[in-house]
């Protein structure tokens, strides 16, 4: 008698979790760098269950460098200066030697609420190629006092922290090649001169030249940012966005996701919102906050006296 062997059930396909890539860049500020790893950490230990959540940082100095050995941080060593330059070049890297869905952008002075990628979800699972937020809390360690501020669109659409770019759009938009166009050429709204070389990104200028509208003229290199840029670089790679279609999108929440630590390390200032944001309690501005980080705080704070 022949029988027939059952047949185990098959356990259903386990979905893959989506790939976030978080980049900071950090330099010469160990303590306000060991501030955001807490809570970068903090943020990857809240999300494992749904996502695969990858820390890189940009260093370029020695006391970056012990900061990220001490807390098992990724490190990709850039220069220093210009920050467009140490950008393009640290992204450059990333896009070669890591595998992600999407590149989450936090600066090293940024704490994240452990809700973010929550948050982001929806926008994730829609396949959103460029989101964020541009509401934050800006905190002065130094005199302990706090604010609320939104971003104006003349500024840019999305504030620098907390966006989120996927690859696709990240490698569409970051690639670019200089042509010299044969003829005058209006393509997306931008106006192309005879024989003026102009740098767009590579698939467009590949585009160009397999229609013999245009000659190469060099080969493709990472160009987000300016290469020689140090302030004002969201709002130039936001427009690179722009340009290939990928319009910027708001998430909307109740409160901000991020604080804003500023010391008298930073470029900007808390001055330089304090008159235009809205004074809030400090206990507000780090309620997203650990124990430990705000325990951390408190001797920073003594350092800075």
């Amino acid at each position: 008698m022949t029988t027939t062997p059952k047949t185990q059930p098959q356990k259903p396909a386990q979905k893959m979790k989506p790939k976030i890539l978080l980049l900071t860049q950090m330099h010469q500020r160990p303590a306000i760098s060991e501030l955001f790893c807490l809570s970068a950490l903090r943020l990857q230990e809240s999300s494992r269950k749904k996502f695969d959540v990858t820390i890189v940082s940009l260093v370029s100095d020695a006391p970056s460098e012990a900061v990220c050995r001490k807390y098992s941080i990724d490190m990709i060593f850039t220069c220093a200066a210009p920050l467009g330059k140490k950008m393009n070049t640290g992204i450059t890297l990333l896009l070669k030697n890591y595998q992600f869905d999407y590149l989450l952008k936090i600066d090293d002075d940024d704490i994240v609420s452990s809700n973010l990628l929550e948050v982001y979800t929806p926008f994730i699972k829609k396949g959103v190629p460029l989101f964020g937020v541009k509401q934050v809390y800006f905190l002065d360690a130094s005199n302990n006092q706090a604010v609320f501020y939104k971003y104006p669109y003349s500024v840019a659409k999305l504030m620098g922290c907390g966006k989120m770019i996927s690859r696709t759009a990240l490698e569409r938009t970051g690639w670019q090649s200089t042509i010299k166009p044969k003829n005058n050429y209006k393509h997306l709204g931008v106006q192309f001169y005879a024989d003026r070389p102009v740098t767009i990104p590579h698939y467009q200028a590949h585009y160009m030249v397999e229609m013999k509208y245009a000659d190469m003229v060099s080969s493709p290199k990472f160009n987000l940012f300016n290469d020689d840029q140090t302030m004002g670089l969201d709002f130039v790679s936001e427009m690179n966005f722009v340009f290939n279609g990928y319009d910027p999108v708001e998430v909307v929440t109740e409160k901000p996701l991020f604080t804003d630590v500023k010391t008298n390390v930073n470029i900007w200032k808390f001055a330089d919102y304090a008159n235009v944001g809205k004074h809030v309690p400090v206990s507000e501005a780090t309620s997203h906050w650990s124990i430990q980080e705000r325990e951390y705080l408190l001797q920073l704070q003594a350092q800075l006296k």
